[in-house]
């Protein structure tokens, strides 16, 4: 027999006299800790949702965090991983669940998913042609593109009014042609697809600076250059320069122009390329002056010296050369300005002087009336601007020179802190495909 417990039946007593008490309060108890734990959940699950979710290289039922790729498409094929960079095949769109956003980042070949809860997504994928490819490819079928005959052998268009154009940041943009041998910002050497905005952000000076620096008229050093600074911060929108509103334009480090009201948006900063700029003087022959109307200013030197490795700066001292800047022949970035080889290689010629003749033509002579088939066939000539390139022109007596397009066509020099107009230059990353369009004005390429 076992012993009479008296401890134990007290509490089994009180257990039972007391149960509903004890009831409530477990009851109470297991609710607070459900409470706690599913705030402790939701808020955890709201901020990693927020997040934006990249997801490279996703296979089909892949989930990271609170997505899931549910299905992957190429065309009208149901395949198991995102297609590879270069292959022909490009982001279409996402359709997913949840009210769920996407976007695709060119520089990850990822997609960036951006939601509030859990999501589901579908991915889809059209084949297309790269730009380089189909600008190559076309080449052929048309005299609206040309080699230049340089050592890199660039595909150009050329003449009054090629089909050229290219829908950009919702605006009009040019192709200027395929580029070979254009390093990028990680060290690869590609052929790349060079543009330029069709009409011109305002006029603006390439540089300007105290008046106790080269007399207040700039420097020629595109490395530091306010316009450089303008167009690869504010323009690309994050404001550095123009934070009172306006851009440097003229003398004393003047800035009395508006800067532009429109930026390059994240989606299409995306397809731009950052590379290395060649920043050599056209006018500097191996390391010794050469007068501004010698011989060798022709679209061929020009060329050649533009990617050479002599500077802007050949002067040592004056007031207009007192600048202690180190002149760089490279320059890496996102948004640059054309060449003047750019210009010059742009120009089919015509009847009275064909293109080898126009190429042969000093810079600082097409605007002579003789050889007006040389501007007149050019689609980057603008008779009622004057317009900045990226070249840097040495002189004797000056660090502020720089190379303009004159409205009247011919290549000339200018101090620096001259406010002339603006044209942003941009190199497409490779991956870039046209998407449609015929490169007409009304009906320009889209790209992807």
């Amino acid at each position: 027999m076992k012993a009479f417990n008296n401890k134990n039946s007290s509490f089994i007593l009180n257990l039972k006299q007391n149960k509903n008490t004890y009831i409530k309060r477990i009851s109470i108890v297991i609710s607070c800790v459900i409470l706690v734990v599913a705030i402790i959940m939701f808020t955890f699950a709201y901020y990693e949702s927020n997040l934006e979710f990249t997801m490279v290289n996703g296979r089909v039922g892949e989930s990271l965090k609170d997505i899931n790729i549910v299905a992957i498409y190429q065309g009208e094929n149901k395949v198991d991983e995102i297609p590879a960079k270069d292959t022909g095949w490009a982001f279409q769109r996402a359709e997913c669940t949840n009210g769920a956003t996407a976007e695709w980042n060119y520089d990850r070949w990822a997609v960036l998913i951006s939601s509030t809860t859990k999501t589901k997504c579908t991915l889809y994928f059209e084949e297309r042609q790269l730009a380089v490819d189909y600008i190559n490819t076309i080449a052929p079928t048309t005299d609206s593109l040309l080699t230049d005959g340089t050592t890199d052998n660039n595909l150009r268009y050329v003449g009054a009014n090629p089909n050229n154009y290219v829908s950009f940041n919702n605006e009009l943009w040019r192709v200027i042609g395929v580029m070979n041998n254009i390093e990028t910002e990680s060290g690869e050497t590609q052929s790349l697809v060079k543009i330029i905005r069709d009409e011109s952000l305002g006029n603006y000076s390439w540089d300007s600076s105290a008046s106790s620096i080269n007399g207040g008229y700039g420097v020629n050093e595109w490395s530091q250059a306010d316009l450089m600074q303008e167009l690869n911060n504010d323009y690309l929108g994050n404001v550095v320069v123009g934070t009172d509103g306006n851009w440097y334009s003229g003398q004393n480090n003047a800035k009395s122009t508006a800067k532009p009201s429109t930026t390059i948006s994240s989606e299409e900063q995306n397809k731009i390329e950052s590379v290395k700029w060649k920043l050599g003087s056209p006018n500097n022959n191996n390391g010794t002056y050469v007068s501004y109307d010698s011989e060798d200013l022709k679209a061929p030197y020009v060329y050649t010296h533009e990617r050479g490795n002599n500077t802007g700066k050949i002067c040592t001292s004056g007031t207009y050369c007192n600048d202690t800047v180190t002149r760089q022949t490279t320059w890496t970035g996102k948004v640059g300005l054309f060449y003047a080889s750019d210009y010059l290689y742009a120009t089919s010629g015509g009847n009275a002087t064909n293109r080898a003749a126009c190429l042969n033509t000093k810079q600082y002579n097409w605007n002579d009336t003789s050889v007006s088939d040389c501007k007149n066939n050019d689609w980057l000539y603008d008779s009622s601007n004057n317009q900045s390139t990226l070249s840097p022109l040495a002189d004797s007596s000056y660090a502020t020179r720089v190379f303009f397009v004159y409205s009247g066509g011919y290549v000339g020099r200018s101090n620096a802190n001259y406010a002339r107009g603006v044209c942003p230059v941009v190199f497409l990353k490779s991956s870039i495909s046209i998407t449609g369009g015929d490169g007409s004005s009304t009906n320009p390429y889209t790209i992807g």
